[in-house]
């Protein structure tokens, strides 16, 4: 993540102000956590002529989508806190958090093992040709409501039957 200054173990986003001792100016919001959620309300607030006082106990902002390089030599980069994938089909959304953030191409491929076989998840034609050879989504549609069938009248107690 860009614009993040860390000093004496705390890490404030760019643009929040860190009030020099003696003169320091009340907060309008008192921030806890740089999670997401507290790093955009800050920076938003922060844009907006407020004053923002951040506090986070990790020595980074982002929360659990904190990333960072490895090494200078080879820049390859670490999800500290496991994969993350940011999905949007808003671009207004993408535009903003391209400002703090450079992102890589990734199209997520799940795939699932049953057997000696590997199935696409979530599922889709392609499944379902894997599964029952059908081709149209008519013909999942009628396989689907065959294999319902037996279930449709239950009352189920949970969510098994």
């Amino acid at each position: 993540m860009r614009g993040i200054v860390i000093t004496k173990g705390i890490a404030i986003p760019e643009g929040i102000a860190i009030p020099k001792p003696g003169r320091a100016r009340r907060p309008d919001f008192l921030v806890v956590g740089a999670g997401l959620f507290g790093s955009v309300f800050a920076r938003e607030a922060t844009d907006r002529g407020l004053h923002c006082l951040v506090i986070e106990r990790r020595p980074h902002v982002g929360g659990n989508v904190y990333t960072y390089e490895h090494s200078p030599k080879r820049p390859i980069v670490v999800h500290k806190y496991g994969a993350h994938i940011f999905k949007t089909n808003s671009e207004r959304v993408w535009k903003y958090v391209l400002r703090f953030a450079d992102f890589n191409r990734y199209t997520n491929q799940v795939l699932a093992r049953f057997g000696d076989s590997l199935y696409n998840l979530p599922f889709n034609m392609n499944t379902f040709h894997q599964l029952w050879g059908v081709i149209t989504p008519a013909e999942a549609e009628e396989v689907i409501a065959r294999q319902t069938a037996p279930y449709r009248a239950a009352e189920p107690r949970n969510l098994e039957l």
